[in-house]
């Protein structure tokens, strides 16, 4: 059971993460335009259509954990674009063949920029969508595919849709207990709805690095591999609070081990590491350990504190100066009374009498 100090934390970290969420309508909004994108990569007009292109999200958007950017409105979309090739088409034609379709849309031109292996569309002020080129990995026999590496030198392993599964699976009965006590179907529910607190300590941890490391980009730990060591580390606990500080505790202990060197395997294609660039960057590995160690003693730190004024200020330097004082806004009742504020009512000064009048 947890003391007053940990229920007031668990209260704000819950509205920390309604405050960092993309909203709804947003949600189906960017559903429906790659949906529109897909139909028209595939459509009998297109260049594409004898591939049979299919379109899917991937990554934080598809797993319910996408983040409110830091100092930005504009929401990250990760999609993939698989066409059925085979792998001596070439990383660079491959590219090519994607970017040549979506160049042929007058709408699409116009917001359409090329990044180093994906084609990102800019809807601005709302989210980009980076669509990433990919074939199926015959040589496996699930959902595996093989994507360009930055060069368009080389083949990567991934399974984006395998991986949903799997994180799926690492908090299945809290998710069921969540659908079931909505009396929904938990087949027809997506995941940006009744989230668990697995994908609610992943938007808190996202939110925390990109303050710590906004002036570091280069060593800022990837969103696949905080999402996937975090769920390693889940054990379905159904408070947030509790999931995140075992979360932190445990994920020091969840890496994977590749030729003798610590690695991130993804859990359902062992032939892709994601962090590869560890082995030539060291320095990732200790700045990840340190920023995880020193998230751990702030949150410590916090659960000290016995002045409001403290306490906002501590939260908002971890998670954002601005959105905690709009979480603190709200919540100011619950704060003043747990931090045993009393609003004093206004001294108002009678001018006394003067002696004359007497």
């Amino acid at each position: 059971m947890l003391n007053n100090n940990e229920l007031v934390l668990n209260e704000n970290l819950q509205n920390l993460v309604d405050e960092l969420d993309l909203p709804e309508s947003k949600y189906e909004l960017a559903v429906k335009r790659y949906e529109t994108i897909g139909e028209y990569l595939g459509n009998d007009k297109s260049s594409l259509s004898a591939f049979n292109p299919k379109i899917y999200s991937q990554g934080s958007f598809r797993l319910g954990t996408i983040v409110k950017p830091y100092k930005s409105d504009e929401y990250d979309i990760d999609l993939v674009c698989e066409l059925e090739l085979e792998k001596n088409i070439g990383q660079k034609k491959l590219y090519d063949l994607l970017g040549t379709r979506l160049q042929e849309n007058e709408q699409y031109r116009k917001i359409l920029e090329s990044k180093r292996r994906c084609w990102r569309l800019e809807y601005a002020n709302e989210f980009h969508m980076d669509i990433l080129p990919a074939i199926p990995d015959l040589a496996e026999d699930n959902n595996s595919i093989l994507i360009p590496d930055n060069e368009l030198k080389t083949w990567h392993h991934s399974n984006p849709k395998d991986y949903v599964d799997w994180f799926y699976q690492q908090m299945l009965p809290v998710r069921e207990a969540l659908i079931k006590e909505a009396r929904a179907e938990i087949e027809k529910v997506p995941f940006y709805k009744y989230k668990t607190p697995l994908q609610r300590v992943i938007q808190i941890l996202k939110r925390h690095r990109d303050i710590l490391f906004e002036k570091d980009l280069d060593d800022k730990p990837v969103s696949i591999i905080i999402t996937t060591l975090a769920s390693k580390a889940y054990r379905n606990e159904p408070n947030l609070y509790e999931a995140l500080l075992n979360i932190i505790d445990r994920i020091p202990n969840q890496f994977d081990s590749l030729n003798g060197q610590v690695a991130v395997l993804n859990p359902v294609n062992s032939k892709e590491n994601f962090a590869d660039k560890w082995d030539k960057y060291p320095e990732r590995k200790t700045k990840f350990l340190n920023w995880i160690h020193g998230l751990s003693c702030s949150l410590s730190e916090v659960l000290k504190l016995n002045k409001k004024e403290l306490y906002i200020e501590k939260m908002g330097t971890l998670f954002g100066t601005d959105t905690f004082s709009k979480i603190a806004s709200k919540q100011d009742k619950m704060l003043q009374e747990h931090f045993g504020v009393t609003k004093v009512s206004p001294l108002i000064i009678i001018e006394p009498s003067k002696p004359w009048e007497n």
